[in-house]
This record gives C-alpha cells, sequence and structure tokens, in this order.
C-alpha cells in the first residue's frame, strides 16, 4: 500500500457520488523482511471449540480441549480463533478457512459476507461458484472496492451485492463513516450449522501477502447467528437506522456493533474504565489510534496504569505519537510492528483486539477477549463496526499466546 493502512476511515463522499477507483498493487517481488523474521515457524493456529450451551443467557462461556489446526484450513469448522501473519507462513490461514466453509456450503444454504475492500480472487471465484450452484450469496462491500476484478466475478455470477458509499447503517451527514465490517456467515456449512467468522482481516490479497490478522468463528451461537443476520439485512439495505448501535450479551459472551447513537460515549473507554484493577492485565494490539479519540483512549489506559495495572500495546500505523508518549510516560510498554521493505510495499499487523484478566473479590481470575473490525479513531464510531467479546480462559489464553509471539518478534519502540 505505499506505507498507507488500506482500512484507515477517511472522509466520504455523498450518496449517489462516484467513487474513485481502488488501486491495489500487487508487486512482484520477492518480500525483503527485517532480520528478526528470519527462522521464525509458522505460528500454530489454535482453534478453542466453544460449546454452543456456554452461550446461555445464564451460561457461562465453556470451552473444550483446543483443536490445532496446521496447513490446509479442515473441512469441518471449529468454534475458536485464527490467526494469520504472512511472516511466518500463515498468511493465508483465516482466508483459507473461509473459502473451505464456501466450498462445504450446500445449495439450501445462504452465505452473508461484509467487508470494506474485496479484492482476492479465491474467495470472489469461491463465492461466485456457490451463487452458480445455488447458494444464497449476499455480499456488502464499501463503495471503493465495486470496481475490483473480484468483485466484478461477483457480478457476473449475479451475487446479490451492496456497495455502501458511507456507513451502511449511519447517517449519510457523517462522511467519513463507512462500511468497515469484516465478517461472514453460513447457515450451514461442512455439516456444521450457523457458523460466523468476525475479523480484522478484510478480502484481500494484501491481507494474505503483507499482514497480520485474527479472527474468531462461532458455530451454533443462534442468537448470535440471528443478530448478524439482522445486522446484515440492514447493510444490504444501505439505509440510516435510528439508534444504530446495537448489542447482544449473553453470558459472559457480548457483541455491539457501531455506528455509535448520538450523544452516546465511546464504548472502548467506557470497557476500560469498568475494568477493575486488581492485579489487572492489558495486552492490546491495535492497528489505528488517531484524533480525540486516542487521548480520549489513552487516559483511561493511564488511569489504570497509575491504578497498577501492567498494559502493554502492540502499536502500528498510523498511531497518535503524542497520545503514546503519554502512555509511556505512565509506565505502558509498547513495540512497533510496522515497516516497508526495500521495494517501498507497507508490511504492518492489522489487529484490533485487546485482552484483560483480573481477579475477582473472591480471589479467582477473570478473563475477556475484545476482538472485531473496531479501529479507534473518530471515524470508527461512525462506521459500521463489529466487536465481539469472548468470556473464556482458553480464548484469552490462545489471544496471549499469539500476542507474546507478535511482541517478541516486533520492534521495541
Amino acid at each position: 500500500m505505499g506505507g498507507a493502512v488500506p482500512d484507515l476511515l477517511v472522509a466520504g463522499r455523498r450518496r449517489g457520488e462516484r467513487s474513485r477507483r481502488e488501486t491495489v498493487k500487487v508487486l512482484n517481488h520477492r518480500i525483503v523482511r527485517p532480520a528478526r523474521w528470519t527462522g521464525v515457524a509458522a505460528l500454530v493456529l489454535a482453534t478453542v471449540s466453544l460449546a454452543s450451551a456456554g452461550h446461555g443467557a445464564a451460561a457461562r462461556a465453556v470451552d473444550r480441549a483446543p483443536s490445532v489446526q496446521t496447513g490446509a484450513a479442515a473441512a469441518a469448522p471449529v468454534a475458536g480463533p485464527i490467526f494469520a501473519n504472512a511472516h511466518d507462513g500463515t498468511g493465508d490461514a483465516i482466508l483459507d478457512r473461509i473459502v473451505a466453509n464456501i466450498n462445504a456450503t450446500p445449495s439450501s444454504g445462504q452465505i452473508r459476507v461484509a467487508s470494506m475492500t474485496f479484492t482476492d480472487p479465491a474467495v470472489a471465484g469461491a463465492l461466485a461458484a456457490a451463487a452458480r450452484r445455488g447458494v444464497d450469496v449476499r455480499v456488502v462491500v464499501a463503495r471503493k472496492t465495486c470496481t475490483s476484478g473480484a468483485v466484478a466475478t461477483l457480478r457476473a455470477a449475479d451475487v446479490r451485492l451492496t456497495c455502501a458509499v458511507y456507513s451502511a447503517r449511519g447517517s449519510d451527514a457523517y462522511t467519513s463513516g463507512t462500511q468497515h465490517i469484516k465478517a461472514v456467515s453460513f447457515s450451514e456449512t461442512g455439516g456444521k450449522g450457523q457458523v460466523v467468522i468476525v475479523t480484522s482481516s478484510n478480502l484481500t490479497e494484501h491481507a494474505r501477502e503483507y499482514q497480520a490478522n485474527d479472527a474468531y468463528q462461532t458455530v451454533g451461537w443462534s442468537t448470535f447467528y440471528s443478530f448478524w443476520v439482522g445486522i446484515h439485512n440492514q447493510l444490504m439495505a444501505d439505509d440510516p437506522v435510528t439508534n444504530p448501535f446495537r448489542t447482544l450479551t449473553e453470558g459472559v459472551s457480548q457483541v455491539y456493533v457501531n455506528p455509535n447513537n448520538p450523544g452516546q460515549t465511546d464504548p472502548v473507554v467506557n470497557r476500560i474504565n469498568a475494568l477493575p484493577t486488581r492485579n489487572l492485565v492489558i495486552r492490546i494490539s491495535m492497528s489505528a489510534l488517531l484524533g480525540a479519540r486516542a487521548g480520549a483512549i489513552a487516559d483511561a489506559l493511564i488511569a489504570k496504569a497509575r491504578a497498577g495495572a501492567r498494559i502493554v500495546y502492540i502499536d502500528s500505523s498510523p498511531t497518535d505519537g503524542t497520545a503514546e508518549a503519554d502512555m509511556k510516560r505512565a509506565g505502558i510498554q509498547f513495540r512497533n510492528y510496522d515497516w516497508n521493505d526495500a521495494a517501498g510495499q507497507h508490511h504492518f499487523h492489522h489487529h484490533k483486539f485487546m485482552t484483560a484478566s483480573w481477579d475477582n473479590a473472591a480471589g479467582g481470575r477473570v478473563y475477556r477477549t475484545w476482538m472485531g473490525s473496531e479501529v479507534w479513531t473518530p471515524p470508527g464510531r461512525i462506521a459500521d463496526e463489529i466487536v465481539l467479546r469472548l468470556g473464556s480462559s482458553t480464548t484469552h489464553d490462545a489471544y496471549v499466546r499469539y500476542f507474546n509471539r507478535l511482541w517478541s518478534l516486533s520492534t521495541p519502540g
């Protein structure tokens, strides 16, 4: 991307205006990586089975033993996290999982897709083939990507397609909003029903070749599936929704979708402020932190650090330098995962996740993981975004293991 983060939300256009064509360069060169990547083994793709009973209104999330996948995506979807890093041989993991699910969807099934940008030919080809065999395929993307070859493949297969000019569910008055959700659902795939993948990854070759991303796949969580179908219907309609901020909470699991409602306080700041501080540990891997929102989030994190929390943060570009400097002075540790190779190609992490753990009053340990598409920028509050909160210790620990590996490979900052 020549140094520009493709997901940074920028000013949009009036609904109906002609969009600029998204330019995606596929550079024909050998990637030159920093020396720290030499000899790095492929990350294990840990997937954590989440029993559907654990999503009941009165139940806690229940994890089975981790199911480990290596190499090509397995035929049947398994609930849990998926990690993809272009720099250690696992860059295809998330998009290959999506393709495997598409290929395993029966003709009676339905696939719903949301992505900001969509240029990946493998995903497009699989969706087109699914549509031609009778699968009901519905796709919403940001308007800027609607001239890509991948989208042309979908059009040729008569896939139902929406190109959202701004936020699909938000007010047209907020021209810096956009359709930024990255999620794919399957009514049935690989013999499993109601499967949803929420991810930080766009459906692009750049995600495979130059980025690090994460995803979480739910299987059989029926209330979330129904919630997502309702949200996707609104995205496809591309009409403003009154009070578009919506949440689903079941036990310790929660989902929320932006845009925020008028006058609403920042859900990320609220999340941080609500964390207890008894032996609190916070890990953050965030691809963008900018503007007034950067200052507010930094202030919330600094307050926790001064109350005794241990906080570590892997940033990427762009990150507000003043907010970062303030956090460092408060003892928050930073590392950077962002560089340009010899050909000028930008490599970076594209994550938007945060983990927290702390001791409760009874002395037990509490675990939370937040992941999804939401960037910590002012436009992120008025864009279409999705965030999934999970309360399983097994999911938390899988993210911590991944974070620790990413930390060891990042540049001290």
